[in-house]
C-alpha cells in the first residue's frame, strides 16, 4: 500500500509541475531565436512538408511510390535553408545512382540474391565518396531494397521512385527556405555574451580574492574555471557556423541581421582572451609567495592595491564588448572604448610603479610582473581590433 501511494504521491507531484513547465514553454515560444521555438517552427514545417507532398504525389499524380515523397520531405527540413538544398540534392542523386545501379544489375543478373554480390559493394563504394557525404548510404539502401523487393525491372516504378524523392526533397527544402528560416542571430549574440560574461566574472573573482585571503585552493578552484571558458569559445564558434550558414540563400533576411564577418572578430579575439585568463589563473596558483598560503597583500601591498582594480577594470572592458560586440568601419563602440581607455590607464600606472615592488618581495613581485603582462594582453587583444585613432571622445569634440 505505501509502494502504491508513493506512486500515487510522484503522479500528483508531476501533475502539480504541469502549469509551470507550459508556462515556462510558452515564455520560451514568446523569445525570438530561442531553441524552444526553433524547435517548434522545425517541427511544423516538417509536418507541413510531408502533407504537402503526400497530397501532390498520392492524391494529385497517383505515384506508386507516393509514399517516398513525405518520408523525403521531412528528412530534408534541416536546421538552415542552405543545408536543406544542398542536403535535397545530394539525396537525389544518391537514390537515382542507387536506382541505376539496381536496374542494371536486376536487368543483368536477374531478381536474384546473386545480384547483390555486385550491388552491395558497388553502392557502399560509391557511398564513400567524400562529397555525397552522409547522403551515400541511400545508394546502397534504394540498390538493396528495390533489388530484393523484385522491382528493380519495373521501369515506371523506378521513374516514380526518383520523382517522389525529388517531389520530398523540393517540397522539404522550399518549405524550410522560405516559411521562417532561422538565422541564428540572437543564438550568436547569447554565445558570445555568456562566454564574455563568464570570463569577465573569473577576473573578478580572481580582484576580490586579491584583496582578501585567498590560498592555492582558490586559485585552483579559479584555473577550473578558466578551463570550462574553452568549451564555451567553442559554443561561440559553433554558433558562429549555424549564423553563418543560417544567412546563406535566406530570403527573409533583416535588415539588422549581421553576416557572421561581423562576428567573427569578437568570437576569434574573446577565444584569445579566454586562453590569456587561463594563463593568468595558472600564474596565480604556481606563482604563490612562500609555502603558498599566505596572502599576497601581505608581502606587497601596493602590488594588490594596483592589482584588483586592474583586474575589475579589465572584467568591465571584456564585459561591456560581449554586450556590444560588433566592429563597425574597424572601430569599437563607444561605450567599450571608453572602457578599454580606464583600463589601459590603470595598466600603464600599474607598469610604472611594479618595479618598486621588486626588492621588498621578488616572489610576489615575480607574480605581479606575469599577472601585469597577461593582463596587458587582454587589453591588447581589443586594441587590435579599433583601428580608428581618433580619441574616444572625438565626435563629442565635434
Amino acid at each position: 500500500m505505501t509502494k502504491v501511494t508513493e506512486a500515487i504521491a510522484r503522479q500528483w507531484e508531476g501533475l502539480s509541475q504541469l502549469p509551470a513547465a507550459v508556462a515556462r514553454t510558452g515564455r520560451e515560444l514568446a523569445q525570438p531565436e530561442s531553441r524552444t521555438r526553433t524547435t517548434a517552427i522545425q517541427i511544423s514545417k516538417a509536418t507541413a512538408a510531408a502533407i504537402v507532398a503526400w497530397y501532390i504525389a498520392g492524391e494529385l499524380l497517383g505515384s506508386e511510390a507516393a509514399w517516398l515523397a513525405p518520408v523525403t520531405a521531412v528528412l530534408m527540413v534541416h536546421s538552415t535553408g542552405y543545408r536543406s538544398l544542398a542536403e535535397g540534392m545530394k539525396r537525389v542523386v544518391a537514390v537515382a545512382a542507387g536506382v541505376v545501379l539496381a536496374a542494371a544489375v536486376g536487368n543483368l543478373l536477374g531478381l536474384s540474391a546473386l545480384g547483390l554480390l555486385l550491388v552491395v559493394p558497388l553502392s557502399l563504394l560509391g557511398a564513400r565518396l567524400r562529397w555525397i557525404g552522409a547522403q551515400g548510404e541511400y545508394i546502397a539502401i534504394t540498390a538493396v531494397l528495390l533489388l530484393t523487393f523484385g522491382v528493380a525491372t519495373d521501369q515506371n516504378f523506378l521513374l516514380a521512385y526518383v520523382t517522389d524523392t525529388l517531389l520530398g526533397a523540393a517540397t522539404g527544402a522550399l518549405i524550410n527556405l522560405f516559411v521562417f528560416p532561422p538565422a541564428y542571430q540572437r543564438s550568436t549574440r547569447a554565445a558570445i555574451s555568456d562566454l564574455a560574461t563568464h570570463t569577465a566574472e573569473v577576473l573578478r573573482d580572481i580582484a576580490a580574492g586579491a584583496r582578501s585571503d585567498w590560498d592555492h585552493d582558490e586559485a585552483d578552484r579559479w584555473h577550473r574555471r578558466a578551463n570550462r571558458l574553452d568549451d564555451e569559445a567553442r559554443a561561440a564558434q559553433t554558433a558562429l557556423a549555424w549564423n553563418r550558414e543560417g544567412l546563406r540563400y535566406n530570403p527573409w533576411r533583416r535588415r539588422d541581421d549581421r553576416p557572421s564577418e561581423h562576428y567573427q572578430p569578437a568570437v576569434d579575439t574573446l577565444w584569445h582572451i579566454a586562453i590569456e585568463v587561463r594563463s593568468l589563473t595558472r600564474t596565480l596558483r604556481d606563482n604563490l609567495p612562500g609555502d603558498g598560503e599566505r596572502e599576497l597583500r601581505d608581502e606587497v601591498p601596493p602590488l594588490v592595491d594596483d592589482l584588483a582594480p586592474l583586474l575589475e577594470s579589465a572584467a568591465e572592458v571584456v564585459d561591456t564588448f560581449g554586450d556590444d560586440p560588433v566592429v563597425t568601419d574597424g572601430r569599437l563602440s563607444e561605450p567599450v572604448r571608453a572602457s578599454l581607455g580606464r583600463a589601459e590607464e590603470l595598466f600603464h600606472d600599474m607598469a610604472q610603479r611594479l618595479p618598486q615592488a621588486g626588492s621588498q618581495a621578488p616572489e610576489a613581485y615575480a607574480a605581479g610582473g606575469s599577472t601585469l603582462e597577461l593582463v596587458g594582453r587582454i587589453l591588447s587583444f581589443l586594441r587590435t581590433l579599433d583601428h580608428d585613432d581618433q580619441p574616444a571622445d572625438s565626435d563629442d569634440q565635434r
